[in-house]
């Protein structure tokens, strides 16, 4: 071999290690970057379409798609393709055709979920399911703020914005979605609500903004009792719904 050829062999053997641990460390970065914000097991509180309550836990796969849904511990069966329409904001169409859409905090900790015809449910990252028995009227008194959202009736999001929510020990909540006030008078005393099992709290009749007056109104709270999912109930679900997700202030 010419000495030439010898002295790069060398040169190259002597720079292989250096190389070799400068891909294996750049593999796992890239790997994390396309993992979606959603990726990983969320478990917490889901109201149905008969207004009974329970624990679900959904799982999103690496790419945000969700491997599974299991509503009081049984699977639906589903797997659903996710969309992400803004940083917060996600829909979905599960393996049945129905649709939905997914409301997060900033950090993708906490979670609204929203399923036609009709599930709502508070999601909290890690959590196995809702903080049973474990919840109380002074849980939801206070000050709470974050995000709304509505949507189309194939969830398309319509608008989004602001929305916070004072609430006191008689159960009256007022608050602002964008410019707009609504009020709400939400039963937290009354424990046939599921409000210690389930950290559920709300009253029919009651909820007022600029589009629709004296209808449901529900809040679900996340199992550590610092996030909270919200609706606003309209004729048509979810076109005529507004939902937020609020954290305490």
């Amino acid at each position: 071999m010419a000495p030439r050829i010898v002295d790069r062999f060398h040169r190259f053997a002597r720079l292989l290690p250096a190389l070799l641990l400068a891909v294996l460390l750049w593999l796992p970065g890239c790997a994390d970057e396309d993992d979606s914000p959603l990726h990983g097991s969320w478990g917490g509180v889901a109201e149905e379409f008969d207004q009974s309550l329970g624990s679900i836990r959904v799982v999103f796969a690496s790419d945000g798609d969700i491997d599974s849904i299991r509503i009081n511990g049984g699977s639906l069966g589903l797997t659903a393709q996710t969309e992400q329409v803004s940083n917060t904001v996600f829909r979905f169409r599960l393996s049945n055709g129905s649709r939905g859409a997914i409301l997060t905090d900033g950090g993708y900790r906490y979670a609204a979920f929203i399923h036609h015809p009709f599930r709502f449910a508070i999601l909290q990252r890690n959590a196995s399911g809702p903080n049973a028995g474990g919840y109380v009227q002074a849980d939801l008194e206070g000050t709470w703020g974050g995000r709304f959202a509505r949507f189309g009736s194939t969830f398309g999001l319509s608008t989004s914005g602001a929305s916070a929510a004072d609430v006191t020990g008689t159960g009256v909540v007022g608050a602002y979605i964008v410019s707009t006030a609504f009020t709400a008078a939400a039963d937290i005393t009354d424990g046939t609500d599921g409000s210690t099992t389930f950290g559920a709290y709300g009253s029919g009749g009651s909820y007022s903004d600029e589009r629709v007056s004296n209808t449901d109104f529900q809040v679900l709270m996340s199992p550590n009792k610092t996030y909270a999912a919200a609706y606003g109930a309209g004729i048509s679900f979810p076109a005529d719904y507004t939902f937020s997700l609020w954290a305490k202030q």
